[in-house]
């Protein structure tokens, strides 16, 4: 449905393939960024077992991966889910494949490119994030992207013995400045 080629200057997006699953893995086993990233608490032993999870998550009608490229670097995973095109929304999500890439303002160029085509190509009328409560770096990037809070839903997501609250911002089309 959303099999989509977006390039803009030396990023590169497209939908995830298997064949990208050996790039993706390092940080699909790594607790500390699921933690944040999955709101299920799921541990990803294999790559295989990743490739299961993504498969069935990615039903390619309301769930999507796509991969994201600099120059010819796999640098981030970006999802969208409960994408909807009657009710013209979708929530989106994005994870930078290795801490090399971290603080280079990758992730605020590749949510930017997928805005832009989620806005205009796609004529969404919202996007819309949610994250647990203590990922800072999601809250201050959807931020700075003109994101607006909605609400948290209070001790949703479980962690080990703790409950944690998730919050919800969102971005409508009138108010996208991409």
């Amino acid at each position: 449905m959303l099999n989509i080629k977006l390039k803009v200057g030396n990023i590169f997006i497209r939908r995830f393939c298997n064949d990208d699953l050996p790039s993706i893995t390092p940080i699909f086993m790594q607790d500390d960024i699921m933690y944040y990233y999955v709101t299920d608490d799921v541990k990803f032993k294999s790559e295989d077992k990743i490739g299961q999870y993504i498969e069935d998550w990615d039903d390619n009608e309301t769930s999507f991966m796509f991969s994201c490229f600099k120059n010819d670097d796999l640098v981030a995973v970006f999802t969208l889910d409960d994408y909807s095109s009657i009710q013209k929304r979708t929530e989106c999500g994005i994870a930078l494949t290795n801490p090399k890439y971290y603080g280079q303002g990758l992730a605020k160029k590749i949510v930017t490119i997928m805005l832009d085509y989620l806005f205009h190509e796609k004529r969404l009328h919202k996007v819309y994030i949610s994250y647990i409560d203590g990922n800072e770096s999601s809250y201050h990037l959807f931020k700075s992207l003109g994101f607006q809070e909605d609400g948290r839903f209070r001790e949703h997501i479980r962690r080990k013995t703790e409950y944690l609250d998730l919050y919800y911002m969102s971005l409508l089309n009138k108010e996208w400045q991409g």
